[in-house]
């Protein structure tokens, strides 16, 4: 359980509900037995076990729905933003024959992800030409994704222009 994703309030209600199912389980077979010696009798016993059982496992069903609440909470939120945010409209621009030339170039680009303290990307500039076939290559982070990223739209420059066929991007449909 990754419990560091959540708020304090929520970091308990996890622990609390963790616990109560620990002290449920563990302590019930004593608490049914202490109950039978103090009635001093068995009369209704199976009774009051099967009745036990029945509200043991409706409380645990709450807790586990409560712990499933707390998990979805977070990606509900960042799923309702981004359905809640304007459309961006892309373009208009569709090419006459329906087909691209393959000519792409990178001109002075730049991107940082939101949360980040600096540019990942700077400056960044190169072109290949149609038929041309390249490699990125690179270690862990350096970028290698985030290219393609900007190339498809997914993610959003930060300056600089990509073109495609001498198109900017921003006007493709």
């Amino acid at each position: 359980m990754r419990i560091s994703l959540y708020s304090s309030t929520e970091k308990r209600q996890v622990v609390h509900s963790q616990l109560l199912h620990l002290t449920f389980s563990s302590f019930r077979p004593q608490i049914i037995t202490f109950i039978c010696k103090y009635l001093n009798n068995t009369d209704g016993l199976v009774s009051f076990i099967l009745h036990n059982q029945s509200l043991y496992e409706n409380v645990m069903a709450i807790i586990q729905y409560n712990n499933e609440f707390i998990k979805c909470k977070e990606p509900y939120k960042r799923i309702t933003e981004l359905l809640d945010s304007d459309k961006k409209n892309k373009g208009y621009y569709i090419p006459l024959d329906n087909t691209l030339k393959g000519k792409i170039e990178f001109s002075n680009v730049y991107f940082k992800y939101e949360k980040a303290e600096s540019n990942l990307i700077n400056n960044f500039n190169f072109k290949i030409n149609p038929g041309e076939k390249i490699a990125i290559i690179g270690n862990s982070g350096s970028g290698k994704s985030t290219i393609v990223k900007c190339l498809m739209g997914i993610l959003s420059l930060n300056g600089g222009k990509i073109y495609i066929d001498d198109i900017d991007t921003d006007i493709y449909d």
